[in-house]
């Protein structure tokens, strides 16, 4: 039986024929874009244009750069703590990523921003807000009468009011500076984009957008559309610019209670099948479902060793094997194990940068720098043994130390000094940063630039792919100007 995807490229090339090249077709993902790409290949097909959804919205808005979260949330810092001056960046970091992903929603979806963030107790305070339906009211005015703000119990209640109340000030500041400097988080350009389609003028948009006017977009597999996404497709959509091709099981929309039939009925509403699609793909069929249990993680990827090898005598070959983590800590065990049968593997999900080879010697460079003891009047700078072996044990170093001399010595601490005589080569890591951010920031990216040389001198296929790593983590740290 043919693929969805499969079933998508023969239905356009049946449909457009020739002017197949005038044709775009989008993914939410580019890994969907390159198997569609195989398959028409596979079809002696040239492929057409392809994009994501993603790509398609931020290109409409080429006065705005997406910056990089981290150099984001420090700037959200700047503006959160003139309003909350007792958190310091590190404590502030895991809320501000929260907060930056929350103003992203709240942008993509078009909400009315101030209205959200207003502690109200009276339906009139949220008339300010043009549009707002009447169950968005209610919600609200629910949820805050539940909120005592005067009795003494209830501190952490008001604590939130308190940060609530400012979010709205913070949002609007943050943006601000944004829009001086000519950078975005993604959910910024989505309600710029938005706001240049709505109302839609095709004389307008022919004018202003990237959009040429013998083009068709052909939007593959979406689902849960943002109202910014909307707007954009019902203005392709009314200059006859866009085709809709779903994915959707039609057996689900039988089964009314469930959630994703609001999105099923809602999409398919607004923006209807294609015709011209054809595919068996939901013709009904028996599914095995096997199910084992394993006493740990590592024994997970044993099993699915085994299975994997079982599996690939029944089949052709296993491009049509998928195998779903639950954890994305499994994937290197699950690599380690997949079966030689197997040949080349597709891996769809990301490798966490915080397991890498290069995270854990930042980590070790940040502990080793937080637990610097000065000895005397300032005149020594003191580093913890245990800190010490961490940073000369980690691979990176194992072959460009002698640990000789440095474990025949019994004391806890050691000078900057002692340091460089015992591990002259690493002379770069021993210094002190005295709590200063911007000698640290310094300090990690000479050590980062410095373990780059040395790893391209040493030329091996292991440490090699982790350059990779270390230049993601150099490039963060370039970025985050002090």
């Amino acid at each position: 039986m043919n693929s969805f995807l499969h079933d998508v490229a023969t239905s356009l090339l049946e449909n457009y024929g020739d002017n197949l090249s005038n044709v775009e077709v989008v993914f939410v993902s580019n890994r969907a874009a390159i198997y569609f790409k195989s398959i028409c290949c596979d079809l002696g097909v040239k492929p057409p244009r392809t994009t994501t959804i993603d790509s398609l919205i931020l290109k409409e808005c080429e006065m705005l750069k997406v910056e990089h979260n981290f150099l984001l949330i420090s700037k959200l810092y700047s503006i959160y703590s003139k309003y909350h001056n007792e958190e310091s960046f590190e404590d502030f970091y895991a809320f501000g990523k929260l907060l930056l992903s929350d103003f992203d929603a709240i942008d993509k979806y078009l909400v009315d921003a101030k209205a959200l963030f207003t502690i109200v107790s009276d339906t009139k305070e949220l008339d300010f807000s043009i549009g707002i339906e009447d169950s968005a009211k209610d919600a609200a005015l629910s949820f805050w009468k539940s909120f005592d703000f005067k009795s003494a119990t209830m501190h952490s209640q008001r604590e939130f009011a308190r940060v609530w109340s400012s979010l709205y000030d913070i949002y609007s500041e943050f943006n601000e500076i944004l829009d001086n400097e000519k950078i975005a988080y993604k959910g910024k350009i989505y309600r710029w984009v938005a706001s240049k389609f709505e109302g839609f003028n095709p004389l307008i948009i022919n004018e202003n957008s990237s959009i040429p006017n013998n083009k068709k977009y052909i939007f593959v597999g979406l689902n849960a559309l943002s109202r910014s996404e909307e707007i954009v497709l019902l203005a392709l959509q009314k200059e006859n610019k866009a085709d809709f091709i779903w994915d959707y099981d039609p057996k689900w929309r039988d089964y009314k209670a469930i959630e994703a039939d609001f999105f099923i009925e809602k999409n398919i509403e607004k923006f209807p099948q294609a015709q011209y699609f054809k595919t068996n793909i939901f013709d009904h069929k028996k599914v095995k479902i096997e199910v084992l249990t394993s006493p740990s993680d590592a024994t997970q990827a044993k099993i699915a060793s085994m299975l994997l090898s079982e599996h690939y005598k029944s089949v052709e070959n296993g491009e049509r094997t998928a195998v779903i983590l639950p954890d994305e800590a499994l994937l290197v065990p699950i690599l380690n194990s997949i079966p030689t049968e197997f040949q080349s593997v597709n891996i769809s999900m990301g490798y966490p940068i915080a397991i890498t080879l290069a995270a854990t010697l930042l980590n070790s460079l940040l502990v080793l720098q937080k637990r610097i003891k000065i000895s005397g009047y300032g005149s020594k700078y003191l580093i913890y043994r245990a800190d010490v072996e961490a940073v000369v044990s980690h691979p990176f170093f194992s072959d460009v130390v002698d640990r000789t001399q440095f474990d025949n010595l019994t004391q806890l601490y050691f000078s900057v000094e002692e340091l460089c005589e015992l591990f002259e080569p690493l002379e770069t890591l021993w210094q002190c940063t005295e709590n200063s951010y911007r000698v640290l920031h310094k300090y990690l990216v000479d050590v980062f630039e410095f373990v780059a040389q040395l790893i391209e001198n040493k030329e091996t296929a292991e440490l090699s792919q982790q350059l990779f790593y270390i230049d993601k983590i150099k490039e963060s740290l370039v970025r985050v100007k002090t």
